[in-house]
């Protein structure tokens, strides 16, 4: 069983019995029945069942015995744990100090938001965190019938320009590359000079549904090479990767998607030309997934110069 942060899946070596429709999906759903039977409380329960969900392209598994063995988990799962019908009152405090409150009655597929400003969250903890470890704790609570399932994230931008890497479930470098070699940081490139953006994701899991964003500086702007004779007028090595599902070139960054990332490493790179003279800010790329951002990585920042 392949377990991360929050998901669990069954991943073979390749040897799979197609013979009696045998595959990772379906084995992850029969041990996740196993589960049910044997110890409904296991840490593994909802990470497989989580597993099972992430699985489905387009709103269903791969074949019948896929979609049939993993509706019969979930409709286990559901049986343990969904017998009582929601109807609770879900709350949120932070160092005592109540910052959401949301009800809940009936069974709905619509999702239940709060949301706490971070004026609110700073005043909660008087304007600083409690670096003694005892007084800023967030606790949840449900006052009421049925299960609650919850996601806390906190979204918040730093004002420093030299944060250091970090590789969360996913590491991510970036170069920035001229004809003659790697542009070091703080070293001046020409106006009117093509450059080219390596980016290179690193992952030890096969991750689904990747967003990387690559912030440009202000004296840089993007070349879509797939426009007019914008390839053939490159004069500098580079490839976008078979791995980017979509790519979205735009004034001040490019966006690149990935529906599958295999396990390993992975490359591609964004091209652009410097426009404008001066000394920028070069902020950091980063990679996230779509529907689990607590997996994520970041590059570090740097300067541009422009002559």
């Amino acid at each position: 069983v392949d377990e991360r942060e929050a998901v669990a899946k069954v991943e073979t070596d390749g040897n799979i019995w197609t013979w009696y429709w045998d595959s990772d999906v379906r084995s992850s759903a029969v041990v996740l029945m196993a589960m049910l039977a044997v110890d409904p409380e296991h840490p593994l329960v909802s990470k497989l069942t989580r597993g099972l969900l992430e699985s489905r392209r387009g709103g269903r598994w791969a074949n019948t015995q896929e979609n049939a063995f993993s509706l019969v988990a979930l409709a286990e799962y559901a049986a343990v744990y969904e017998a009582d019908e929601p109807d609770f009152q879900g709350r949120v405090w932070l160092a005592n100090e109540p910052v959401v409150s949301v009800d809940v009655q009936g069974r709905d597929f619509a999702f239940q938001d709060g949301f706490a400003p971070m004026p609110a969250l700073l005043k909660a903890i008087n304007g600083a965190p409690d670096k003694t470890g005892g007084g800023d704790r967030l606790i949840l609570e449900r006052a009421g019938t049925g299960r609650m399932y919850y996601r806390v994230g906190l979204e918040w931008a730093s004002t420093a320009t030299d944060l250091p890497a970090k590789a969360e479930g996913v590491a991510i470098s970036r170069r920035l590359r001229s004809e003659q070699g790697v542009v070091a940081g703080g070293e001046a490139v020409n106006s009117g000079q093509l450059l080219a953006i390596d980016i290179e994701l690193e992952t030890r899991a096969n991750l689904d549904y990747m967003a990387i964003e690559v912030p440009l500086p202000a004296g840089l702007e993007a070349i879509d090479v797939e426009l007019g004779k914008g390839s053939a007028a490159m004069t500098i090595s580079g490839y976008r990767g078979g791995w980017v599902s979509h790519q979205e070139l735009r004034r001040d960054r490019a966006v690149i998607f990935a529906d599958r990332l295999p396990e390993g490493t992975h490359t591609t790179t964004v091209f652009v030309r410097a426009t404008t003279p001066g000394d920028y800010v070069m902020p950091a790329a980063s990679a996230e997934l779509m529907y689990y951002p607590e997996i994520y990585g970041r590059t570090t920042g740097g300067r541009l110069v422009v002559h």
